[in-house]
């Protein structure tokens, strides 16, 4: 999948222990500047849509013009999600994943392996049983 300046590499979000941890890789595209302002979000949804949790910034927690990144080079980046389960509520069974400008709130255009756009300009991602 592609997000505006990066390309999606692989993603995997896992339940474990009451946290969801969401990993992920990242290879900026040459087509599309990456500006400073640019920025990761993940948001936890339950069966109803309904966000339970979030995490949103930059990869590895730098401004993206600090990593310095050489042709080939990619960005593996972890996030982790809590609550997983709100007070009372449902458990978070999807991720979307994407990248939006923070300066803006602008999400930027998402689109599958085969260039179709992607709903919500964002990856949906099923959250599985932790590997443990």
């Amino acid at each position: 999948a592609a997000f505006g300046p990066y390309a999606l590499l692989r993603a995997r979000a896992t339940r474990c222990e009451g946290q969801l941890l969401l990993e992920s890789e990242w290879q900026p595209r040459r087509s599309t500047p990456v500006t400073p302002t640019t920025t990761l979000f993940s948001q936890a949804l339950d069966d109803s849509g309904r966000l339970v949790a979030q995490a949103d910034g930059p990869p590895l927690g730098l401004r993206p013009t600090l990593i310095q990144m050489t042709a080939g080079w990619w960005l593996a980046d972890r996030r982790h999600l809590a609550p997983v389960v709100a007070e009372g509520g449902p458990a978070a069974t999807t991720v979307l994943l994407g990248v939006y400008d923070f300066a803006s709130g602008q999400r930027y255009p998402a689109v599958d392996a085969q260039g179709q756009s992607l709903p919500d300009e964002a990856l949906r991602l099923p959250i599985a049983p932790c590997d443990r």
